[in-house]
């Protein structure tokens, strides 16, 4: 008996202090049962509690966090505004332009471009030339032949060695893509066209050819005009004449006043040689004697059986003639002694003169060296517009031609860009009546600017006062942030209520807007005078809220009059360079991004803030992460301990029932 009252105090005994912590009334093993779950939670609720406050703060940190960034964005928006009015890209550098016919006339101004109204009459537009072949047999021999093709100052020269129409477009396609473009159209299915479209506009840029012109004449992509013809005669009987081994002149006068071609057709035959007669008074050994071998020089004397007697015989080295290919040409001679040279070959020539414009042929010279050349029909055909002309012309070389406030202008393009300053006109079409062009600031444009200062301004002032001011029915009922959030309520209202710092700022923005800017007296001076103003003192309609947030009224009518009328006073009304260096020094943006300082730009208040809060968030984040971990460890522990304890009184129990049927 006394034993098991032993076991029974030696087993209870080291619980009590458990249950005493867990409030247990009575006897332990009096009970049947043990809500371990529901002891735990009554331990652990003041470790829970702690972790749920820290949470709470943690949270209202993050929203206070979230609603200093969203104000600053609200700042930052009103500072690029400021910054693209002071910049280059200003709304008040931006230029804006009208124009009575748009069909006719375009116009693009840069924003250091001239201002002013301007009238226009286009004449004519500038044009490339271009133009095409007769449709061409594909299976059509074409004339081989040296000639160039010019563009202004661009000389392209093409050997065609002759051939069909394509391999005539493929040479002049590789041969000019830089200035020209070349295309082959299908004419039919046996026949095709070759077009050629300069790249450029202007009479300077017409294309012209010089040389042998035959294969293009052959290909029908030049063709003869109205022309006048002069003949040449080697004779006065014949206009062919036969050179053999020889050369002769035709001596002329014919001034090339206009653009003139040399037509004629040569032809070439090899001389045929006579057999050669055997000399018979050639020294022969039998007859040669002491005294002629004494005689005769520059031999040498081979006897039957003898060693060779060699004359030592001096060379002359000046005089050694270097072997020439046998030379066919026919020679030009002109006035200013300029000479041509015409290489000849088997065929017919067609060599235009254009580059000897305004000079006089004096001469004509055939030369031919161990051949028979035949020249007929040796031609000059002179055109006044031109010795050859395109075969399909379907667009003139011509510049542009129009009239700017009464001048005459002239432009090898329909793009003009060094006219008026910082404008580029584009022609579209003639037009003989007057258009009417005006270049002048871009009024909407400015407007819309200064509206969206005054909305960011205004967005910064309702802020501030939403954020410092707490509602009438909610003065000593302010909910904690976390809360605030979770019944969806306002969380900017009065949250930041009693902070000298914003309250400051606001009192700096008050300022900016009422103030004087500018050193003019007799300019615009005030935001007032264009229709910006918060009160007016000469008007009894002031707007109360306006007043009690010190949001500014924009009258637009006003606005717009005073851009109309006083542009240059309202841009230095904004921005204002006083000693001339291009870049603002005084006015309302330049007060305004000073003004802002206080709160952004590295130094600011909410920069600050921003730096502040980040760092107690880091802290509070690994708080309550070690309370979560020393939650965790005293969880494990406290649940260990009660489940001893239940163990114990469990044992208890079986004891004390085993001592009561003893008892019995």
């Amino acid at each position: 008996m006394r034993i098991v009252l032993f076991l029974i105090i030696f087993v209870i005994i080291p619980n009590i202090s458990i249950a005493q912590r867990v409030q247990i009334s009575g006897i332990p093993g009096q009970d049947s049962d043990m809500d371990i779950s529901d002891m735990l939670n009554q331990i652990m609720a003041p470790y829970h509690n702690e972790l749920t406050n820290l949470n709470n703060t943690m949270t209202d940190k993050e929203i206070e966090f979230e609603l200093w960034q969203d104000f600053k964005t609200q700042v930052e928006e009103f500072e690029q505004v400021n910054r693209y009015i002071m910049g280059y890209e200003s709304a008040f550098r931006s230029l804006t332009n009208t124009v009575s016919d748009p069909s006719a006339l375009q116009i693009q101004v840069a924003r250091t471009a001239e201002r002013g109204e301007y009238r226009a009459t286009i004449n004519t537009l500038a044009s490339p030339h271009s133009f095409a072949s007769a449709p061409i047999p594909i299976d059509k021999a074409i004339t081989k032949g040296d000639f160039s093709v010019i563009i202004n100052t661009n000389t392209n020269s093409i050997q065609f060695p002759g051939g069909d129409v394509t391999s005539l477009f493929n040479l002049l396609r590789s041969t000019l893509s830089n200035t020209i473009d070349v295309n082959l159209l299908n004419s039919s299915q046996t026949e095709k066209i070759i077009s050629l479209v300069g790249n450029k506009e202007g009479v300077a840029n017409q294309i012209m050819f010089e040389g042998d012109l035959a294969p293009l004449l052959d290909a029908k992509i030049l063709t003869t005009g109205e022309q006048s013809e002069t003949n040449l005669q080697w004779s006065t009987s014949d206009t062919n004449t036969i050179v053999s081994n020889s050369s002769i002149n035709i001596e002329t006068s014919y001034p090339l006043q206009d653009k003139t071609m040399l037509s004629f057709s040569a032809s070439l035959t090899d001389i045929i040689e006579n057999i050669e007669i055997p000399n018979t008074n050639k020294i022969s050994l039998s007859n040669l004697t002491q005294n002629q071998i004494g005689e005769t020089t520059n031999l040498n004397i081979i006897l039957p059986g003898a060693t060779p007697i060699l004359e030592d015989i001096t060379l002359d080295t000046n005089n050694i003639e270097s072997i020439k290919e046998p030379i066919q040409q026919l020679v030009l001679t002109f006035d200013d002694n300029t000479v041509e040279n015409i290489k000849l070959e088997n065929k017919k020539y067609s060599i235009s003169l254009d580059k000897f414009i305004n000079k006089t042929l004096t001469s004509v010279t055939a030369l031919a060296e161990k051949k028979i050349l035949n020249i007929s029909d040796l031609t000059l055909i002179s055109s006044p517009d031109g010795t050859l002309k395109p075969y399909n012309e379907t667009s003139k070389a011509q510049d542009a031609s129009f009239l700017l406030d009464g001048l005459e202008i002239t432009r090898p393009s329909n793009t003009i860009s060094d006219l008026i300053s910082g404008v580029t006109l584009e022609l579209l079409q003639e037009k003989t009546g007057n258009i009417r062009i005006k270049i002048e600031p871009d009024i909407e444009l400015i407007k819309e600017t200064i509206v969206q200062w005054v909305v960011r301004y205004n967005n910064i002032m309702e802020e501030i006062y939403t954020y410092t001011t707490i509602p009438f029915d909610q003065i000593g009922r302010m909910k904690p942030l976390h809360l605030r959030k979770e019944d969806e309520e306002d969380l900017k209202e009065g949250t930041f209520y009693g902070n000298t710092s914003l309250i400051g700022f606001k009192d700096r923005m008050r300022r900016l807007a009422g103030s004087p800017h500018g050193l003019d007296q007799n300019s615009l001076s005030l935001l007032d005078q264009i229709g910006i103003y918060t009160r007016r003192r000469t008007s009894m309609n002031n707007d109360p809220d306006a007043l009690r947030k010190g949001t500014l009224t924009l009258d637009v009518g006003e606005l717009e009059r005073k851009l109309n009328e006083q542009f240059e006073d309202v841009n230095k009304l904004f921005v204002l360079d006083t000693d001339g260096d291009n870049v603002g020094d005084k006015g309302v943006v330049i007060a305004s991004i000073n003004t802002l300082k206080m709160m952004i730009g590295g130094e600011g208040f909410l920069d600050k803030i921003e730096q502040d809060n980040s760092r107690k968030m880091k802290e509070m984040n690994d708080q309550i992460t070690k309370k979560e971990e020393a939650i965790e460890n005293t969880d494990r522990k406290e649940r260990q301990a009660l489940l001893q304890m239940n163990q114990a009184i469990t044992q208890s129990k079986a004891l004390s029932e085993s001592l009561q049927q003893r008892l019995r």
